[in-house]
């Protein structure tokens, strides 16, 4: 059996834009903090607790305190509500995404999701977005750095279907993070660029990138020949 593991933002949904703006606004409303790095680039890992944390310490001098989490946590989810309410368009799937997952199940692959996001936020977009939330998740609740949720993606995979190991193992993501950490994992990775570059992409070792899943056929052959990025780590 092979696994294919899916990023949500970017890679399943188009909210990379959505996102990112209600974040910020969580941090201006909730701790008085404001002008961030918008690429969130410079904050130590790419995932919601992780740029929370550095957040925190660049601005705060000193990490978050649990209640500062939560409550910033719950504003942003409480922002990408009203930004549903307003226009539900900016969640929408990535062209042909939902039924792809469909066909793969049918066929016999495993599907999971990793995602740099905290639970409930992801959860949300994939609600709003029309997807199976049934599917194994690891996101940012569960630990700070990208590698750890996805292996731990991986590791519920396992579980939910009953396998000790995937015959192969494909990770689609839109950013540059998401392919190094496949090479760092020693996973095939697909670089999905409906809101992402994929010159960057293939820059970085990707052997297989994929604008939607509007053509299934070659999005199956893209998971069939989908290599370990090239580059370092190999």
């Amino acid at each position: 059996m092979k696994l294919a593991l899916f990023d949500i933002d970017g890679t399943l949904t188009r909210t990379n834009g959505v996102d990112s703006r209600a974040f910020n606004a969580a941090f201006v409303e909730v701790l008085g903090i404001d002008d961030l790095d918008g690429t969130w680039t410079s904050y130590g890992h790419r995932t919601d607790s992780g740029i929370a944390d550095g957040i925190c310490r660049r601005h705060l001098g000193r990490p978050g305190t649990d209640r500062e989490m939560v409550a910033v946590k719950s504003r942003f989810v409480e922002l990408l509500l009203e930004e549903v309410d307003r226009d539900a368009a900016q969640f929408e799937p990535v062209t042909g995404a939902r039924s792809f997952l469909e066909s793969l199940t049918a066929s016999g692959w495993g599907v999971a999701l990793a995602t740099g996001g905290w639970e409930a936020s992801a959860r949300l977009k994939l609600e709003t977005a029309g997807f199976e939330l049934g599917l194994p998740l690891a996101h940012a609740d569960d630990a700070m750095p990208r590698h750890d949720i996805v292996a731990l993606a991986i590791q519920r995979a396992k579980q939910e279907h009953g396998v000790e190991a995937f015959d192969k193992v494909v990770s689609l993501g839109d950013g540059t993070w998401d392919l190094e950490v496949a090479r760092d994992l020693d996973l095939a990775f697909v670089g999905v660029t409906a809101e992402s570059d994929a010159r960057k992409l293939e820059a970085a070792g990707a052997s297989h990138t994929l604008i939607d899943y509007s053509l299934q056929a070659s999005a199956v052959a893209a998971l069939d020949g989908a290599r370990i990025p090239s580059g370092r780590g190999n």
